[in-house]
C-alpha cells in the first residue's frame, strides 16, 4: 500500500523522499492534504472515514462529559405560566379581597406587606428591614427597606403604611379586615420607620402585618363610597409585589376571561424568572379541567380528589397543609329548632364524617372535632367527643318530643298553644316539623357534602333544605345580617391560631365572624387572655379550656380539615409542598418558580482550587 501511495504521489507531482529528500520531513501543505483522498481506493476511504468519524465522536463525548461534570443546571428568565381559576376578580385590593379566592390569589402576586410567610409557614420580614417588640408586646416598631419602588416607579415610604392602616380602620371603607385592627394606633417615626401601639398585647399581631400595602399617592383622593368602585381594583392595580398588572380582557357579556401579570422590574427581592403569569377564569371546575386537558393552561387549584379522575393526563399534584376547617355553624337565634341543645347534639351524633371524607376527599382530609385544630398546632385533643352514633341521635330526638306521628319518615313536635278570643281561652295544637335550611357556597365538593348531609339527616327524621349561593352572596345577604338557620363554611385560623374573631361574644354582629352566635363569659375570658399572652404554654392551656366550652354548647358541627391540592404541569419547576396560611399563599415564593433552564460552570471553592493546585504540582505540572 505504501508503494502505491508513493507512486501516486509521484504521479500527482507531490513531493516524495526520492525527489526531494531534504524536504521529506516537512509537514504537508494544505493543498497536498486536499488531494489525499485521490490516492485511496474505496475500501481505504471507508476505513479512513470511519476512524476519522470515531475520533471526533469520542472527542465530542469527552468534551460533553467534562461540561456536564463541571457545570450545573440553573433557572433562566423567560416563559409564561397560565393558570385556571374558578370565579371572577372583583377587588384586586388586599383590603377588600378576603372573601373572594380569586381576588386573594391575584393580590398575593401584586402586593406585599411588612411581613410575609416563608416556605415553612414562619412569619418573616418582607417590606420591613427589621422590627422591634417593646413593652411586653404592646409596641411594634418597623424599619422599612430603602429603595423599594411601587410598580409605577414611586418610592415606598412610611406614609403608605400609615395610609393603608387608617383607611382599613375607617368603617366607611367597609373592609372585612377592620375587625383585626380595632384598638391599634399607627404613627410615623420618620420617612422609613413606623410604630404600632396596641391597647393590649396580641400574640398574632405579626400575622396581621402580612397585609398588602396600598400606594397613598394613587388612592388618597378616592372617596370612601367610591373605594370599591375604583378602576384600580381591577385594572391598574399597583403594588410592590413580584408581579404587576399588564392587561385584562372581557367578553361581550362583561365576563373577565383573562388577566395578565408581568414580572416587576423594580422588585426588591430576587427578580422573578417567569416573565408573565396569566389567569383564565371559568364558571366551574368542569370548564377549567377541559381547558387543562387541551394544554391551554398549566395549573389548577382548589380542587378535590374526586376531580382528579377527569384529567386525561396526570399532572403534578402538590399538597399544602392549611390551618383551616369546614364546619356547619348553627344559628340558635334564627331557628327555634336549633335553639334546642338536644337537637344540635343529635345532629352532631348523626353526622357520619368518615363517610363524607371518604367520598368527597378520597380519605385525604382529616376529621376534626374542635375549633382550634389541635392536631395541627400540637394542642391536646378535647376530652368531650361526639362519635357518629345514629341510634343515639334518634333516641335523643325522640326524648325531645320530635316523633314521626304520621309515618312519612320525618319527625315533628306537637306543642300546645293558648290564645284568647274574647273572654275565652282556647288551646290549640301546633305541629313543628323537624326541618332546617343549610346555606352553603356553590363549590362542587361542598355541594356534595350538603347532598350527603341531606341523606344522613333524613335517616334521623330531619328534612334538610339546601340553599346554594355564591360566596360573596352568602357574605352579603346571609352572614352579614345573620339570616340563616345553618351555614356550611370554611374558616382559616392563621399560622398563629386566633379563634377570637370566630367565637368571642363581641363578634356576634357584623363585621365579626361568630357565625354560631356563641356566647360564654368564661370562653370570652379565655380567648382574651390567650391572644394577649406571648407565652406559648399559657396560650395553649387557655385554648384547650376554651375548646371544651364550645363542644359542651354544641354550637357547630365540625367536619373536616382538607389539604389544599395544587395541580400543575411538570414544565413548571421550583415549587415545593409547604405549610401555607391560606390558598393564595401558594405564591409566596413565586419569584423562584421557573420554566426555562441553562447550564453554567460550577463555581469552585477555594478549597477545591487548592486541591487542584496540589494535584497538578504532584504531577510536575505548573498550573
Amino acid at each position: 500500500m505504501f508503494l502505491k501511495i508513493n507512486r501516486a504521489f509521484k504521479k500527482l507531482k507531490i513531493i516524495t523522499k526520492d525527489s526531494f529528500p531534504e524536504r521529506w520531513e516537512a509537514w504537508p501543505k494544505f493543498w497536498q492534504w486536499k488531494r489525499f483522498p485521490e490516492v485511496l481506493n474505496l475500501k481505504e476511504k471507508v476505513y479512513f472515514c470511519s476512524l476519522f468519524t470515531l475520533f471526533f465522536i469520542s472527542l465530542g463525548l469527552i468534551l460533553q462529559g467534562y461540561w456536564i461534570e463541571h457545570s450545573k443546571v440553573v433557572p433562566q428568565e423567560g416563559g409564561e405560566y397560565c393558570e385556571a381559576l374558578i370565579g371572577q376578580p372583583r377587588f384586586v385590593n388586599p383590603l377588600l379581597a378576603p372573601f373572594n379566592d380569586v381576588d386573594r390569589d391575584i393580590s398575593q402576586l401584586i402586593f406585599s406587606g411588612l411581613m410575609k410567610y416563608n416556605e415553612k409557614g414562619k412569619i418573616v420580614p418582607d417590606l420591613a428591614e427589621n422590627y422591634e417588640i417593646k413593652e411586653d408586646g404592646k409596641i411594634y416598631e418597623f424599619s422599612l427597606k430603602r429603595g423599594v419602588r411601587w410598580h409605577d416607579g414611586a418610592e415606598l415610604r412610611a406614609e403608605d403604611v400609615i395610609f393603608t392602616i387608617k383607611i382599613l380602620q375607617d368603617p366607611e371603607y367597609t373592609s372585612p379586615l377592620r375587625i383585626n385592627w380595632q384598638g391599634v394606633k399607627v404613627e410615623k417615626i420618620d420617612a422609613f420607620k413606623v410604630r404600632f401601639i396596641l391597647e393590649n398585647s396580641y400574640a398574632p399581631f405579626l400575622e396581621n402585618l402580612t397585609l398588602g400595602i396600598l400606594p397613598k399617592h394613587l388612592w388618597e383622593n378616592i372617596h370612601p363610597k367610591n373605594f370599591p368602585l375604583a378602576d384600580l381594583n381591577i385594572k391598574g392595580s399597583v403594588g410592590t409585589g413580584p408581579y404587576k398588572f399588564k392587561s385584562f380582557k372581557k367578553n361581550e357579556l362583561g365576563f373577565i376571561n383573562l388577566y395578565t401579570l408581568e414580572a416587576n422590574p423594580y422588585f426588591y427581592n430576587e427578580k422573578p424568572y417567569i416573565k408573565e403569569i396569566k389567569f383564565f377564569f371559568f364558571f366551574d371546575a368542569e370548564e377549567a379541567i377541559l381547558t387543562f386537558n387541551k394544554n391551554l393552561v398549566r395549573g389548577l387549584s382548589s380542587l378535590s380528589p374526586i376531580t382528579l379522575e377527569k384529567f386525561e393526563k396526570k399532572p403534578n399534584s402538590y399538597l399544602f397543609l392549611l390551618p383551616r376547617y369546614f364546619s356547619i355553624f348553627l344559628n340558635k337565634t334564627h331557628s327555634d329548632i336549633l335553639s334546642e341543645k338536644n337537637v344540635r347534639q343529635a345532629l352532631i351524633l348523626g353526622t357520619d364524617k368518615k363517610e363524607i371524607i371518604g367520598k368527597v376527599w378520597s380519605g385525604q382530609a382529616k376529621i376534626i372535632s374542635s375549633p382550634i385544630l389541635p392536631e395541627i398546632f400540637g394542642f391536646n385533643l378535647p376530652s368531650k367527643k361526639y362519635d357518629f352514633n345514629k341510634e343515639l341521635a334518634k333516641e335523643i330526638l325522640e326524648k325531645s318530643g320530635f316523633k314521626d306521628t304520621d309515618g312519612d319518615g320525618l319527625r315533628e313536635k306537637i306543642i300546645e298553644k293558648t290564645k284568647k278570643i274574647g273572654q275565652k281561652t282556647i288551646k290549640e295544637e301546633e305541629k313543628i316539623p323537624l326541618e332546617i335550611t343549610l346555606t352553603m357556597p356553590n363549590t362542587p365538593e361542598v355541594e356534595l357534602v350538603g347532598t350527603m348531609l341531606k341523606e344522613q339527616w333524613k335517616e334521623l327524621g330531619l328534612k334538610l333544605n339546601l340553599e346554594i349561593l355564591e360566596s360573596y352572596e352568602i357574605q352579603q345577604d346571609k352572614i352579614k345580617p345573620r339570616e340563616y338557620d345553618a351555614v356550611l363554611f370554611g374558616e382559616i385560623l392563621g399560622m398563629i391560631p386566633d379563634p377570637f374573631p370566630f367565637w368571642h361574644s363581641s363578634q356576634k354582629k357584623d363585621p365579626g365572624l361568630n357565625l354560631s352566635l356563641f356566647g360564654n363569659r368564661n370562653a370570652d375570658k379565655l380567648l382574651e387572655e390567650a391572644r394577649q399572652s406571648l407565652d406559648n404554654t399559657v396560650m395553649t392551656q387557655k385554648y384547650e379550656e376554651f375548646q371544651e366550652l364550645v363542644l359542651e354548647d354544641c354550637s357547630a358541627i365540625f367536619l373536616y380539615s382538607p389539604p389544599f391540592i395544587y395541580l400543575i404541569d411538570e414544565s413548571i419547576k421550583g415549587i415545593e409542598g409547604k405549610i401555607i396560611a391560606d390558598p393564595s399563599k401558594r405564591f409566596i415564593d413565586v419569584e423562584k418558580w421557573y420554566i426555562k433552564t441553562k447550564r453554567v460552570w460550577k463555581q469552585k471553592s477555594p478549597g477545591t482550587l487548592a486541591r487542584t493546585w496540589n494535584d497538578l504540582s504532584g504531577l510536575g505540572i505548573s498550573p
